[in-house]
């Protein structure tokens, strides 16, 4: 007997996400077909029941040439290889063409994923030898087709012709057709017994290939399943699956009246469990979602449903329940990128958590033990660091961070920690005012943390003070270049050009010193020191005037009166001969 079975995707937080995971929570949804009754009068096709179960919705790959990937067989019987290329080879012809199979060895990036098993989940009510899983997440989707090779009575291997029905069925779902025929001649019929697809198979899937992806079909699923339940309430498989119908058309309050109506019928149909959970998680009601997913766990354990549990405990800050929920989904799917990623984040927000709180040994504690999981984890590298650095063990932080740039140059957050932790590495030298390694940290935080606002303002300052206690002890060419150094890196100082022009004032350098002392005035018009210095310069200038051309004036003015009254005397000795004549 054949059964389908379809996974379906709710969002999840961003912050939480990796891969398709990230975005949408995935859980099982079993289509139960087996027990479907059928009627006696068939049409050309059956296209009004291919979107049964696959929630009402036209669900079918968007290109024609499809890659298949099989796991290695493991009962040595020949023919079950054949059976599966007889398989694809049989949907080929029927499509004329227009559907064609490749298989592939990359498992990820398959469209259709094969899974041999000895048999069937004694857990399951209902015995199959083929199962077909429509795994959707926010970007794509890919079907997965698990295929029992032995009879779940006698535990004997099925025959190759049987694993060749069944195939031939699955593929046909994996194809489009998420529903059944009710002719038992189809390959499509629920427990189909056909060689190769029939007229009314191609017929179906020539509609399916040309309507729309994702068409909503709501209406005539909904018919089906009411007409089914209507001869026979007591299946569990079909209010399952009109709960699936009413969840996607947003009516909730329906879907979780069938599905729990479904659990009521089959206590053991864990998938019901797993999407009430959901609907309930994507309504925000969490504990009631909780409530569900571990009820799923119970008859249907699974890398997902462990997984949803895990976000959820994340999403209220239970940390150690989410860390062990992701763990115990990694042991069912341990090279799922997913649930790697999901539980670095949960050591990563559990570590923080404490960090925050100043509980450091506890932080340390969380981000130890994950990186015994993770040992070349970027963020948890920092996240020690970062630990190191609250705690005041600089060297420490240092050379974490630069384990990180190691592994990953481009590391932006190790980069940024290193900015901050050697700014406060320089914060604490400089209040023990060793200013030479303060100035070092400084300048080294702002190499790899340019933006690094603090390391810009406390190199400022030290270089102020450096420029200042040089200057006190007369060390005035240091002090110079100490402040130069300063307005090289921060050109709107005004205190820095204020502080050079009272050095070369000093100096009897007025020209320069003006210059500065007029520069500081542009930075700062209100800057008082500054209009002080330069007009005390200004009056010195007078001053130094006077002293220069002061005695040189006043010899020529001596000199200039001695020579008048020489003159004047020797007039006086002197006088001129004068003559008059009479006539």
């Amino acid at each position: 007997m054949n059964r389908e079975k379809k996974v379906n995707s709710n969002p999840d937080p961003k912050s939480l996400s990796a891969e398709g995971f990230s975005q949408a929570m995935v859980s099982w949804i079993v289509l139960l077909f087996c027990c479907v009754t059928v009627g006696n009068t068939y049409a050309d096709d059956y296209f009004d029941r291919i979107t049964v179960a696959s929630n009402g919705r036209l669900t079918r790959f968007d290109r024609d040439r499809i890659a298949v990937y099989t796991d290695a067989i493991p009962v040595e019987i020949e023919g079950y290889q054949e059976a599966l290329s007889q398989s694809l080879s049989l949907w080929e012809k029927a499509t004329e063409g227009k559907v064609q199979f490749d298989l592939t060895q990359d498992a990820a990036a398959a469209d259709i994923r094969i899974k041999w098993a000895y048999q069937q989940d004694r857990r399951q009510s209902s015995e199959y030898i083929g199962e077909a899983m429509l795994v959707r997440s926010a970007e794509r989707f890919y079907v997965k087709i698990e295929m029992s090779l032995r009879d779940r009575t006698s535990l004997q291997p099925h025959s190759p012709e049987i694993i060749q029905t069944a195939l031939l069925h699955e593929i046909g779902h994996a194809i489009g057709l998420w529903g059944h025929s009710g002719d038992p001649n189809d390959v499509m019929y629920f427990a189909s017994t056909a060689e190769s697809p029939t007229a009314r198979d191609v017929a179906t899937w020539v509609k399916v290939s040309e309507t729309p992806i994702d068409t909503p079909l709501h209406k005539p699923a909904l018919r089906t399943l009411q007409a089914e339940i209507e001869d026979d309430p007591t299946v569990a498989g079909n209010h399952y699956l009109i709960g699936m119908v009413y969840a996607d058309l947003g009516d909730y309050h329906l879907a979780i009246n069938a599905l729990q109506h479904a659990l009521e019928l089959e206590p053991q149909l864990g998938v019901s469990s797993v999407q009430i959970a959901q609907i309930f998680q994507q309504k925000g009601i969490y504990d009631q979602a909780i409530k569900h997913y571990t009820q799923a766990l119970r008859t249907a354990p699974s890398a997902e449903v462990f997984g949803a549990l895990g976000t959820l405990w994340l999403l209220q800050d239970k940390f150690e329940k989410a860390v062990n929920s992701l763990q115990r989904a990694l042991t069912f799917d341990p090279a799922s990128a997913t649930l790697n990623q999901n539980l670095l984040a949960a050591y990563h927000r559990w570590g923080i958590h404490y960090l925050k709180a100043d509980q450091f040994s506890e932080a340390f504690k969380c981000f130890e033990r994950g990186l015994k999981r993770f040992p070349f984890s970027d963020i948890l590298l920092s996240d020690l660091a970062a630990t190191h650095a609250s705690m005041g063990e600089y060297q420490q932080a240092f050379n974490l961070y630069q384990r990180v740039l190691q592994i990953s140059p481009d590391y932006a957050p190790a980069k940024i920690g290193l900015g901050t932790t050697l700014n406060n590495w320089g914060s604490e030298y400089a209040r023990n005012k060793d200013w030479e390694e303060a100035l070092a940290c400084y300048q080294q935080a702002l190499v790899y943390d340019p933006a690094c606002q603090p390391a810009h303002q406390n190199l400022g300052a030290t270089l102020m003070r450096v420029g200042w206690e040089q200057g006190a002890r007369g060390d005035t060419e240091a002090a110079i270049g100490t402040y130069q150094e300063l307005i090289a890196i921060a050109p709107d100082n005004a205190e820095a050009h204020n502080n050079l022009g009272v050095i070369h004032f000093k100096k009897r350098e007025y020209r320069v010193a003006k210059t500065y002392f007029e520069t500081a005035l542009a930075l700062d018009a209100n800057y008082d020191e500054a209009h002080a210095n330069l007009n005390y310069l200004r009056q010195e200038q007078i001053y130094d005037l006077i002293k220069q051309w002061g005695v040189p004036v006043a010899i020529v003015m001596v000199g200039y009166a001695v020579v008048r009254v020489i003159g004047v005397r020797r007039k006086r000795k002197h006088p001129k001969a004068t003559a008059s004549h009479q006539l």
